[in-house]
């Protein structure tokens, strides 16, 4: 199932929606809202879903090849189910160093005996590249 919300002004994303969902093998929910918050709108989308699985996506990122079948990878292989989400790395942005709360993230999953020991806390950082067990996917902006 595919679910958009969408934020923008006018109804131009409503139309793309509606004319991609005659081509579409499954079906898509687009829900338009006023919140201009992209958490808020992602909780949203999720309310709205009724899959185990969840890809977040912003409308500037062009998935590489694999992308989706490396993410979904992670969770057939995690029989102990103890993973709760993994990310993607942008791939062409130039690095910097984590600030503010990803730092903060960042410091408790290489902290031994911390809470980011917890396979499900780690796989939560969303600095995915400093991740265990080789979680590596890729994305571009545009």
């Amino acid at each position: 199932m595919g679910i958009v919300v969408d934020s923008s002004d006018g109804t131009q994303t409503e139309e793309i929606v509606a004319r991609l969902k005659l081509s579409l093998s499954f079906p898509v929910i687009y829900r338009h809202t006023e919140i201009k918050s992209a958490a808020k709108q992602r909780n949203l989308g999720a309310d709205l879903s009724s899959n185990d699985i969840l890809l977040f996506m912003d409308d500037d990122l062009d998935l590489e090849p694999g992308c989706i079948a490396e993410l979904l990878n992670v969770f057939e292989n995690d029989s102990p189910r103890q993973i709760g989400g993994v990310s993607a790395t942008i791939t062409n942005q130039t690095y910097s160093d984590p600030k503010g709360l990803n730092r903060l993230l960042l410091v408790l999953v290489q902290t031994p005996g911390s809470r980011g020991a917890d396979p499900c806390v780690l796989q939560l950082n969303f600095t995915s590249n400093y991740a265990a067990k080789g979680l590596w996917c890729k994305l571009r902006t545009r």
